[in-house]
């Protein structure tokens, strides 16, 4: 039995280069090229930017991360449906739909009472290495918090996305996201190492 979870810090490594890069530049670029040149080069533009980034850290870290195959993927359908509507809100709204899915997949395991967490953490740490039930609890806590926090997000961009002009809703969608994840992943480590 586990006694004691120890978070992999390593891993969490807020870069701001990371967020200007894979945040700023693709949403400034989309925008700006909208403005400019119309749909089609603004998808071209920050779609070609972003799957070049991501297929730049694929080629670097020469390792296939499932979060780099996921950003690619949903890059190439936020294109596709912004093409197919010929609105650019469905391409910039799509961090909306992002963040329901995200909120489904932490929330719907625990409707069988496997939550998300708890299930990753057996897959790091072993399957015959059981968490401890404080460490459960903690994890059943964060799942389920982090899954509301993505559904009230969801919603915040709705409206922000439905009563803003675009270059605000993208302003509001940059801070909303990265920042966001990045306080909410160092406030869950430190309340797991306080809890656990």
């Amino acid at each position: 039995m586990v006694s004691e979870l120890r978070p992999p810090y390593h891993v969490v490594r807020f870069s701001p280069a990371r967020f200007v890069l894979g945040v700023l530049v693709p949403q400034l670029s989309f925008y700006l090229a909208l403005r400019s040149a119309g749909l089609m080069a603004a998808l071209v533009i920050a779609g070609g930017w972003t799957a070049g980034l991501q297929i730049w850290d694929l080629a670097r870290r020469r390792i296939l991360d499932p979060f780099l195959v996921y950003g690619v993927l949903f890059a190439l359908v936020q294109g596709a449906v912004a093409l197919s509507t010929r609105n650019p809100s469905a391409y910039a709204g799509a961090g909306i739909v992002e963040n329901v899915i995200w909120a489904l997949v932490l929330l719907g395991p625990m409707a069988f009472c496997r939550p998300l967490l708890v299930q990753a953490v057996g897959m790091v740490v072993g399957e015959r290495a059981i968490p401890a039930p404080a460490a459960q609890t903690a994890l059943w806590s964060l799942t389920r918090l982090w899954g509301i926090l993505f559904l009230a997000r969801s919603a915040g961009l709705y409206v922000a996305l439905t009563h803003l002009s675009l270059g605000q809703f993208l302003v509001v969608n940059a801070v909303a996201g990265w920042p966001v994840n990045g306080l909410g992943v160092l406030a869950s480590l430190r309340y797991l190492r306080v809890r656990v």
